[in-house]
């Protein structure tokens, strides 16, 4: 999730963050995790090196190359955009970061990445968590049709 306050995606978050305390009480999930980031970070930049900074790359790796054999588009989420200062004339390249981004796991393998788009369907990580809630038997994971 993103660090900075947005004006609308506050309570949305807020209700994902609460759902994933709810399904894993409830036994759907086993554990989460909620790493926070900003809104985009320079594969090049001043942070590399940073255990943050891999951390956030290793991730974005993972899930291009999940909808890369998959065959979701994460359009919208991991973009690369060349950015160009006149004033300063500095030049470089930043990868955007999602406001909510929810990585699907199981033993430790990376199964689904939402949101994504399959098929011409944009699936959301509200309606995964609601899937999820639904029927545990592996819904998140399985190619959607």
């Amino acid at each position: 999730m993103r660090a900075e306050p947005q004006l609308g995606s506050e309570p949305v978050r807020q209700t994902l963050v609460d759902r994933l305390v709810e399904l894993k009480q409830v036994g759907a999930i086993d554990e989460y995790d909620v790493h926070v980031w900003g809104n985009a970070i320079r594969p090049d930049g001043p942070l590399q090196g940073t255990t943050y900074h891999g951390h956030v790359l290793e991730h974005v790796d993972a899930f291009r190359e999940w909808a890369a054999t998959t065959g979701a588009s994460l359009a919208g989420c991991f973009d690369e955009h060349e950015l160009h200062c006149t004033t300063t004339g500095e030049e470089y390249v930043t990868v955007s970061l999602p406001t909510a981004c929810l990585a699907v796991y199981e033993a430790n393998e990376l199964r689904a990445v939402y949101p994504h788009v399959r098929g011409g369907r944009q699936h959301t990580v509200t309606d995964a968590l609601e899937r999820l809630g639904e029927d545990v038997d592996n819904t998140l994971v399985a190619p959607d049709a």
